[in-house]
C-alpha cells in the first residue's frame, strides 16, 4: 500500500474485494501489445540519496508518532 511517497507492507485483517479488483485492473493495464504484463511499471523507485534522506527522517521521529502517522495513513 502506498502511503505518501513510500510503501507500507501490511497484512490485511480482512479482504476488500474492491481493492483486489482495483489492483488487478492496474496490473492488467500494464499489458503490452504482445500480451505480457509488466508489474515493474507499478513500482516507484528512489535514488540512494532519497532513500537515505527518508531513513534519516524516520530515525529522527519519535517511534510513537511514527506509528500513529502510519496508522492514520493506512486508514485513509
Amino acid at each position: 500500500m502506498r502511503t505518501g511517497e513510500r510503501y507500507q507492507m501490511t497484512v490485511p485483517q480482512r479482504l476488500n474485494l474492491v481493492a483486489i479488483r482495483d489492483a488487478l485492473v492496474r496490473l492488467a493495464e500494464t499489458e503490452d501489445k504482445d500480451g505480457f504484463l509488466h508489474p515493474e511499471r507499478l513500482l516507484v523507485t528512489l535514488t540512494r540519496e532519497e532513500a537515505n534522506s527518508w531513513k534519516r527522517r524516520l530515525m529522527a521521529m519519535d517511534w510513537q508518532q511514527r506509528l500513529a502517522d502510519r496508522e492514520a495513513l493506512l486508514e485513509s
